[in-house]
């Protein structure tokens, strides 16, 4: 089970440039009359930067969100045309899961795939474990390195480092 003592781990790593604990989970979602289930992404600051997301309004969540809990979220674009249309969704209220968040940011456009940012919603992962979905474990841990040859290094790094955290074995 991924922790974010395990995210802080990796971020020592040598050759790591950004570290990103993510949770995962879905969720209703509701503006006024209109409805959406979205995939809703606990994320801390350094997201954006581990993913390569860029915003098209607003700002992203930050340190101080995460550590407060705070009630807020930035919406992948698809939602915001969704829920808004063609209304600015910034400072708007969001029920997500009868809770009630309000809306800082929109990312830019990143294209349709599966799993696409522009499907999902973002808030603090602090608030994602503790007020959404009551979880302390991590979905996945995105890592950025500095640069591509370094990536082959860093991949074997980090998994050393989580085998000895988690007390696995090579091979394993």
């Amino acid at each position: 089970t991924l922790t974010r003592a395990d995210a802080e781990a990796i971020a020592k790593v040598q050759g790591v440039k950004a570290v990103a604990p993510e949770n995962y989970g879905s969720a209703q979602l509701r503006y006024l009359e209109k409805n959406k289930n979205a995939s809703v992404v606990g994320v801390t600051g350094t997201f954006r930067e581990a993913k390569a997301l860029t915003l098209s309004q607003g700002v992203a969540t930050n340190h101080v969100d995460d550590e407060q809990r705070s009630r807020i979220v930035v919406l992948g674009a698809n939602v915001a045309k969704e829920l808004y249309g063609a209304a600015s969704p910034l400072g708007m209220r969001l029920q997500v899961n009868g809770i009630a968040f309000r809306v800082v940011g929109v990312l830019l456009e990143k294209g349709s795939g599966m799993g696409s940012p522009d499907d999902s919603v973002y808030v603090p992962l602090a608030t994602h474990q503790n007020v959404l979905f009551g979880q302390d474990h991590l979905s996945t841990i995105s890592i950025q390195a500095e640069s591509e040859g370094a990536s082959a290094a860093v991949k074997a790094n980090v998994g050393r480092v989580l085998r000895l955290r988690h007390g696995i074995r090579d091979g394993n």
